[in-house]
């Protein structure tokens, strides 16, 4: 048999229905829409994790955390939110006499309390001579589209002054120019200087669904400015292991998280840890 009629059989077998041609046809159409990122082929690949942790089963948490959540009992007790921030005040020092070594706001302070002047000082004064170190939380309006008004640039400067006490305080790029890029935001939207003057410490509670609207992954690095910042989760646990070292590496490949030599926290490329 010549090289022209074998290779015409080849390409005749290949293109001929029978189980190998339609194997091969498959693998090739599947690994095209993969590339290109088909929106159903990532949904599939979504359910299919979901799946996975179904059949792992329920993980019992750490007793370490405990939950102050402001759900329909809360509401039948103290009334409807939002609370005025005194009785805010007066959870942070039951918490703290009750033992708790961190405490941690996934909400903002953001505006003064109008119906009464002294509740934002009540509340600062509270976070400020809590046993327990207390962690505020922020949030970043990822782009300038997004937004309905203007924010100058001053006060996009005056924020991120407020929250650089909690940025990330050591970055080492293995290779800077190789390095991915990193999730970035426009402009953050912090708390009222009084109570970042009673707490340095504040994170951002900003999280990004997958395309299926699903919260699986929390970012745990956000730029802003020339800053790296840590999300508030991350600074609670890091002060509740008592300030370990605390360093970001960013690697080609991945970033890690490392509190200290024993614990690193390995992420996606990302910077996303599930």
């Amino acid at each position: 048999m010549t090289k022209t009629k074998s290779r015409g059989f080849f390409l005749k077998r290949l293109f001929s229905l029978n189980p190998f041609s339609i194997t091969i046809g498959s693998t090739v159409i599947v690994l095209v829409l993969y590339f290109i990122s088909v929106p159903i082929l990532e949904l599939i690949d979504l359910k299919l994790y979901d799946l996975r942790f179904l059949s792992r089963g329920h993980l019992q948490p750490s007793q370490a955390v405990v939950l102050a959540v402001i759900d329909e009992k809360s509401l039948d007790t103290e009334g409807r939110w939002p609370w005025p921030r005194s009785k805010m005040a007066g959870l942070v020092e039951k918490l703290s006499q009750a033992g708790a070594k961190v405490i941690g706001f996934d909400i903002g302070f953001l505006e003064p309390e109008k119906d009464s002047l002294a509740s934002d000082p009540a509340l600062a004064r509270a976070i400020k001579e809590s046993a327990a170190t207390v962690v505020l939380g922020y949030f970043f309006h990822m782009s300038k589209e997004g937004l309905n008004y203007q924010i100058s640039q001053e006060e996009i400067d005056r924020q991120l002054g407020q929250i650089a006490p909690s940025r990330y305080p050591q970055v080492i790029y293995e290779d800077q120019s190789a390095a991915p890029p990193l999730i970035s935001a426009y402009a953050p939207e912090g708390n009222l200087e009084i109570f970042t003057r009673a707490t340095r410490n504040s994170g951002f509670f900003n999280i990004i669904p997958d395309r299926d609207g699903v919260v699986r992954w929390m970012p745990l690095i956000i730029k802003c400015g020339n800053g790296l910042f840590p999300p508030m989760f991350f600074l609670c646990a890091w002060h509740y292991l008592d300030l370990p070292p605390l360093r970001v590496r960013i690697a080609v490949s991945m970033t890690r998280e490392i509190p200290r030599s024993a614990l690193s926290i390995p992420v996606l490329k990302s910077r996303r840890r599930l």
